[in-house]
């Protein structure tokens, strides 16, 4: 009866150790899981290279950003699509970085808030983060206004 009383306890005690060393996994977030998450509130992206070489903000403490250009087109708030393909490449607006963990993000943003204090922009990018992802909306001035609330929801429904 005693040696099946410590052999229950045992198995109890490696059963609950086992169990509790699990809830710690943090799930990260993949660019394809960000990618959906913004086409699900209707923005369509197209990734694409900046012309002319990259932006001070492409990398972000040795992480470089996915860039894309939302889609206006396609999305019907564009009208003439010779003048969407010829300016395109001008146009990379959103930046996603994909990091590998919450912290090393938060390292990402102090660089990137380190490079926004020297830069010289018309207006202040929109950031978004969520633990390991961090989404960098360059808004043009003839954007609407629009597209700033469906990329925030976007971010805010990621689990």
């Amino acid at each position: 009866m005693k040696y099946k009383f410590t052999f229950m306890f045992l198995v109890f005690l490696i059963v609950l150790s086992a169990c509790s060393g699990r809830g710690n996994v943090e799930k990260k977030l993949t660019l394809e899981i960000v990618a959906q998450a913004m086409e699900n509130q209707g923005i369509k992206l197209l990734q694409i290279t900046p012309k002319g070489g990259n932006s001070p903000f492409g990398t972000l403490s040795k992480v470089a950003a996915v860039t894309y250009a939302i889609d206006t087109y396609s999305m019907g708030d564009a009208t003439d699509e010779l003048e969407v393909d010829s300016s395109i490449h001008a146009n990379v607006n959103v930046y996603i970085f994909i990091f590998d963990s919450e912290q090393a993000r938060k390292e990402g943003r102090e660089d990137f808030n380190n490079k926004l204090e020297f830069a010289k922009l018309l207006n202040n990018p929109s950031v978004y983060e969520k633990k390991n992802v961090m989404v960098v909306y360059f808004k043009h001035p003839d954007d609407m206004t629009e597209y700033d609330d469906m990329i925030k929801r976007a971010i805010e429904k990621l689990n």
